[in-house]
This record gives structure tokens, C-alpha cells and sequence, in this order.
């Protein structure tokens, strides 16, 4: 095989891979990874065109400890990603900006891409997927083995 057959096919693999990382990225982020709804709502507002969902679930963590989650899901043009709003048996609350995945939703307060201790990086990391949750403060998991909560 001559030497621009073989650039091409290897051209042909990058391209194919490159598609495949896309779509497990796309998969990840999809609200399939989202776990079973306690509540729905579906608002769509026909002036703008924008539609949003939400799904809230309640968690129970080790250590008696509880998250109460509302997903919000957005999807217009001008929609910059999804976000979760939680209440934590602290006492705090906070809203989180998703972020990239490999697998679950995730959501956090900083830039995953910049250094730890660096500012605008992440302190505060939720993780969800199926029925499980979890938290993670400055690397240590601060609420751990949560499960949605079942329904009366």
C-alpha cells in the first residue's frame, strides 16, 4: 500500500473516532442519566420559543444527611446548558452549572479544566446517574451512597 492510501485510511480512523467520542459525550449529557422524577413540570413559553423542563428528586445520603435536587433542563438557542439547584441538610443552597460527563450528570461550581487551588476552579462537584448521587467538596466526599428516596 502506497503512502497516501495509508494517510488516507488513518485520516478515515481519526475522523471516525472523533465521531464516536462526540456521540458518547452527547449520550452522557442527556437526561437519560437523570434519576426517576419525583416531579415533572414542562413550561413553554410561546413568545420566546424557549422550553424547559423540570425534575426534582430527594435524596437520602450515609450519615443521615439529605439533598433535596431540582434539575433544570433548558433547550433554546440562547440556552447556554443545564443547571441543579440544591438544598442540602446543612442547611446551604446553591445552584450548579453542568458540566462534561463520561457518564452520569454532572454539575459543579468551577471550571473542571483549571488547576486545583487555581482561581475559578471547582470546590463543589455533584455527581448523579440512575438512583445514585453523590457530593464532592475540595476532594473529599461529603455526601456519600445517596439514593433517591421512594414515593408514598
Amino acid at each position: 500500500m502506497n503512502n497516501s492510501r495509508k494517510g488516507m485510511w488513518a485520516l478515515i480512523i481519526i475522523v471516525i473516532l472523533v465521531i464516536i467520542v462526540l456521540l458518547l459525550i452527547l449520550a452522557a449529557n442527556g437526561t437519560s442519566s437523570l434519576p426517576p422524577t419525583t416531579t415533572q413540570t414542562q413550561t413553554t413559553a410561546s413568545t420566546t420559543g424557549a422550553t424547559s423542563q423540570s425534575i426534582e428528586a430527594k435524596y437520602s445520603c450515609d450519615a443521615g444527611k439529605t439533598i433535596d435536587a431540582t434539575y433544570l433542563n433548558a433547550s433554546t438557542a440562547t440556552t447556554t446548558g443545564n443547571s441543579v439547584q440544591l438544598v442540602l441538610s446543612d442547611g446551604r443552597q446553591m445552584t450548579l452549572a453542568q458540566t462534561l460527563s463520561a457518564d452520569g450528570a454532572r454539575y459543579s461550581n468551577g471550571n473542571p479544566q483549571i488547576a486545583t487551588g487555581k482561581p475559578g476552579a471547582e470546590t463543589f462537584i455533584f455527581w448523579s446517574k440512575g438512583n445514585g448521587a453523590f457530593i464532592e467538596e475540595n476532594g473529599t466526599t461529603t455526601f456519600n451512597n445517596c439514593v433517591v428516596q421512594s414515593q408514598q
